[in-house]
């Protein structure tokens, strides 16, 4: 779902939720037994501050763990090369290592390359 985050609900009725909590409502339904799961972010989260971002993203991952403890998990950064989300590259990187969880840091080793003038 788009425009959504660890903190950033997204936009519409339908995605207006957060990635923990969508994880929670996944876990409820009990139907959902992944092998792999894998979150992706960035941009949607920029608006908020560093220190709360990381504790989000740490307490999800964590969250996710204990549902699903034989899952692999893992977080992929902000897919962008702009220096301005390096807060939010520095939150996440942060917090997937408390919580255990691979990072992809794609912000400062871009997997999308940067535009030649």
């Amino acid at each position: 779902m788009g425009l959504t985050g660890f903190l950033r609900p997204g936009v519409n009725e339908e995605s207006h939720r957060t990635y923990g909590e969508r994880i929670q409502r996944l876990h409820e339904d009990g139907k959902y037994q992944p092998n792999l799961i894998i979150f992706q972010g960035g941009l949607n989260d920029s608006r908020y501050e560093s220190g709360e971002l990381q504790q989000s993203v740490q307490d999800t991952l964590k969250m996710t763990k204990g549902f699903w403890p034989d899952a692999q998990i893992v977080l992929i950064g902000p897919i962008t090369y702009r220096t301005s989300l390096g807060e939010v590259n520095g939150a996440y990187s942060q917090g997937a290592y408390v919580a255990g969880v691979p990072y992809v840091d794609a912000n400062r080793f871009p997997i999308i390359p940067r535009p030649t003038a």
